[in-house]
């Protein structure tokens, strides 16, 4: 899921979203139609070739390109501290603003 304050940046469509780490490229779904704006397909890989597990964290930049709506993505391997870990949950990510 992805944070309720950066809901106002994205669009409100279904859509290919790249997502760039560390020069690799990754394409997923976005689904923006609903109130629950949300990656798809293409999360899972990106996660798993990442080797993401719990208490890491991403933080995504959009990347100026007028041909297109692309993600910086930057990870955070397990550098959340554990007070905003309890916080967050599935209906209530963590937004590091």
């Amino acid at each position: 899921m992805i944070p309720k304050s950066f809901h106002k940046s994205l669009p409100n469509a279904t859509l290919q979203v790249p997502l760039v780490h560390q020069g690799k490229t990754w394409v997923v779904k976005y689904y923006g139609e609903s109130a629950l704006k949300r990656f798809g397909t293409g999360w899972k890989k990106f996660a798993l070739e990442n080797k993401l597990k719990i208490g890491d964290g991403c933080v995504f930049e959009l990347i100026d390109d007028d041909k297109e709506l692309k993600l910086g993505v930057q990870i955070l391997n397990g550098q959340i501290p554990l007070e905003f870990i309890r916080l967050g949950s599935a209906e209530k990510p963590i937004n590091l603003d």
